[in-house]
C-alpha cells in the first residue's frame, strides 16, 4: 500500500471511530471532548490493522467529496467485509442536518460549518463537532471554450457580479462588449442572476461565500 494511501485510510478510519464514539454517547455520560486543534497524524503511521467491524456506516453530505468517500469506503470494506456503507451526497448543507437528526454517523463537508449549524449541533449533543480535514479544493469560474475571450481577471469578475466594484475595476461590466468583444445574443448582454446580498445569504453557495466577504469591505468611493 502506498504511504499516501495509508495516510488517507488512517484519517478515514480515525473519522469512523470518532463518529461511532459520538453516536454512542448517551445522556448522563461524559461526552467526548471536541478537539481544540485539528488532529495531526504522523506521516509514517502504519496502515490500519485493527479488528474487523460490522454494521452500517452512514455518511451524508457534500457531493464534491463523493469520489473520495466512495474510494475510502471501498478500501474500508476490503478490510471489513461485514461493514456496509450508506453514502448520500447532496451537498454540504445536508451534513449538519443529518448529524443532528441522527440519520448519519459522519457528515462530509467541503466548507466549515456555519455558526447556525454549530449551534444546532451543540444544542442537540452538548458538545461541538470534531472536524477532520482530509483534502483541500479550489474554486474556478469557467468561460465556455467557444468564447473568444481568453481570460477574466478577478477585478473583471467583481465588476460583473458586484455593484460597488470593490476590486477596483473602472466601470460596471454589463455586456461582453465591456470586455472587448462584439455581438452575441441580446446585444452581448451578460446575465448575472440574483443580487449580491441575496446570494451571500445562501449558506451553501460558494459564490455567496465570496460575495459575503466582498460586501463586508468598506464601500468604494
Amino acid at each position: 500500500m502506498r504511504p499516501d494511501r495509508a495516510l488517507s485510510l488512517s484519517i478515514f478510519f480515525t473519522a469512523v471511530a470518532l463518529a461511532l464514539s459520538l453516536a454512542c454517547h448517551r445522556p448522563g455520560t461524559a461526552a467526548p471532548v471536541a478537539q481544540a486543534a485539528l488532529p495531526l497524524l504522523d506521516p509514517m503511521l502504519p496502515p490500519y490493522s485493527g479488528h474487523p467491524v460490522s454494521g452500517e456506516i452512514a455518511s451524508i453530505g457534500s457531493d464534491s467529496m463523493d469520489p473520495l468517500i466512495q474510494l475510502w469506503a471501498d478500501d474500508f470494506k476490503g478490510q471489513n467485509p461485514a461493514a456496509t456503507f450508506r453514502i448520500v451526497s447532496k451537498g454540504s448543507a445536508t451534513a449538519p442536518k443529518a448529524l443532528v437528526a441522527g440519520e448519519s454517523l459522519m457528515g462530509q463537508m467541503s466548507r466549515p460549518m456555519s455558526e447556525g449549524e454549530l449551534s444546532s449541533f451543540r444544542a442537540k449533543f452538548g458538545y461541538a463537532p470534531t472536524q477532520l480535514v482530509v483534502a483541500a479544493d479550489a474554486l474556478a469560474i469557467y468561460v465556455n471554450a467557444g468564447n473568444p475571450l481568453p481570460r477574466l481577471q478577478l477585478d473583471e469578475v467583481d465588476a460583473i457580479f458586484g455593484k460597488d466594484r470593490k476590486a477596483g475595476y473602472a466601470k460596471d461590466i454589463r455586456s461582453w462588449g465591456d470586455l472587448g468583444l462584439e455581438g452575441g445574443d441580446r446585444g452581448g448582454e451578460l446575465l448575472a442572476e440574483g443580487t449580491p446580498e441575496h446570494i451571500a445569504r445562501v449558506e451553501s453557495s460558494f459564490t455567496g461565500h465570496f460575495l459575503g466577504k466582498s460586501l463586508a469591505q468598506p464601500a468604494r468611493r
